[in-house]
């Protein structure tokens, strides 16, 4: 399990929103996004100011 800081919680929302820039941020770590079948990553980017391309 992990500890997400800096969360809002807003129980009438209907959905789950996570900043990718802030968790990297927050938790020094890295994010990779994977195929679920094949386990391939399948995207790649770098980072500009405050925006992930």
């Amino acid at each position: 399990s992990m500890t997400i800081p800096n969360v809002l919680y807003a129980p009438k929302f209907p959905t789950n929103l996570l900043s990718v820039g802030q968790l990297i941020n927050d938790l020094h770590c890295r994010v990779t996004f994977d195929d679920l079948q094949t386990g391939k990553m399948i995207g790649g980017g770098y980072e500009k100011g405050d925006i992930y391309f």
